[in-house]
């Protein structure tokens, strides 16, 4: 079916009947246990801001109050420095090369200008990003290094092996209303120590938080929504969709504490997680077969990036007018396309320094690949992209 194109992964029936006459409550640990490895420790959350969060009061704590310093990759969401912007930390925006990884050089010429205590290096989209460069830099100048993994379905070899601190945002890919889990190493640059975290509680986010975030409704509201989709009522909300608009995929920062509803539907899931990887994959190909049948894929224009574990399918094209010309093709046609990310202010007013995280926004789209999509329902898209462009 057509309609199978939806933004967000849709719960599976056996799922939701599932959840009503699940009893057996599961330990956070036994929950974490796919993402974490020997001497890591996990934390839950309800999105992955406020596990960044929770790692800048702690090195607060560490550093007896002292204004935290956080050094992000220019290519980043907006939206997800909002906890660390409430909490006055100082945010600088280090320049990214191509691939998405740290412009190392670009780093060490910021020194000048700002001490660092956290350094986040983001895995996009599900691919990798090597992380030695950014260990030594970290390393070498007294930061903790944070592998921001929320794109990431589960570790595979190079993620989560430098890091002080990683974590992942299972709501992302699953179809799970919340759910982000920040994972402590004790090998990261930082040689983060057990003893240490005992004298600061990463769960007290939610008494400090709850008076000024949103209603614990919100997992319920998500359900009612999928539930409606899942009878075929979609939001035509993508009507109106702009190329340019940054706020169109904001988070809803719910409370800190991940839901039980998210618990209960995730303990149903993690142990399907390879097959949901097997999926994505496939629905990738999928994408890549048909739009090149469709013609929206051309050599040398556009391409879709080959990745693992994809979070989304990533369309590059070589110039800004052909992505936002597919962007329409597509929207026009009712596929769920997107663009990521909403730029900080203060990377879109440095245009020279941050003219490749610009350039990396305005020369992608991105189509969805989770379970809910079916090879059939990529083919019928394509073949309407088809007719619409001929």
């Amino acid at each position: 079916m057509f309609s199978q194109l939806t933004y967000a992964p849709l719960p599976e029936w056996n799922d939701l009947f599932s959840i009503l006459f699940s009893f057996n409550k599961i330990s956070d640990n036994d929950l974490a246990s796919p993402w974490l490895r020997d001497g890591e420790k996990g934390y839950w959350y309800s999105r992955s801001a406020w596990a960044l969060l929770a790692i800048a009061k702690y090195r607060a704590s560490v550093l007896r109050n002292k204004s935290v310093h956080i050094w992000l990759p220019g290519y980043f969401c907006n939206e997800s420095t909002k906890p660390l912007r409430n909490f006055n930390a100082k945010i600088y925006f280090y320049p990214v090369m191509p691939d998405g990884s740290p412009d190392i050089a670009a780093c060490k010429n910021m020194l000048s200008d700002s001490s660092i205590d956290l350094f986040v290096l983001v895995h996009y989209f599900g691919d990798l990003i090597d992380t030695n460069d950014s260990f030594n830099f970290a390393k070498n100048n007294g930061a903790w290094l944070i592998e921001d993994a929320a794109h990431i379905l589960i570790p595979f070899d190079g993620i989560s092996y430098n890091g002080d601190f990683v974590f992942y945002s299972p709501h992302k890919l699953l179809p799970i209303p919340d759910g982000a889990l920040l994972v402590v190493r004790p090998n990261g640059p930082g040689k983060i120590k057990k003893a240490n975290l005992k004298k600061y509680g990463f769960q007290n986010l939610e008494e400090e938080f709850m008076l000024t975030s949103k209603s614990s409704l919100t997992p319920y509201i998500w359900l009612i929504k999928r539930l409606l989709q899942k009878f075929g009522i979609r939001s035509k909300s993508y009507i109106t969709t702009s190329f340019y608009e940054n706020d169109r995929t904001n988070e809803t920062f719910i409370r800190p504490k991940m839901s039980l509803l998210a618990k209960k539907l995730l303990a149903i899931m993690i142990n399907n997680l390879d097959e949901e990887r097997k999926k994505r994959r496939n629905n990738l190909m999928g994408w890549i077969k048909y739009l090149s049948i469709s013609g929206l894929i051309k050599d040398k224009m556009s391409q879709i990036i080959e990745m693992k574990t994809p979070y989304l399918a990533v369309m590059h094209f070589n110039k800004s007018k052909d992505a936002q010309k597919a962007f329409y093709s597509l929207l026009n046609v009712k596929i769920p396309v997107s663009t990521w990310p909403d730029l900080p202010p203060e990377v879109l007013s440095d245009r020279q320094k941050q003219k490749v995280a610009i350039s990396l926004r305005n020369y992608r789209i991105f189509l969805p690949v989770h379970r809910s999509i079916t090879s059939k329902s990529i083919k019928s898209a394509a073949e309407k992209i088809n007719i619409q462009t001929n």
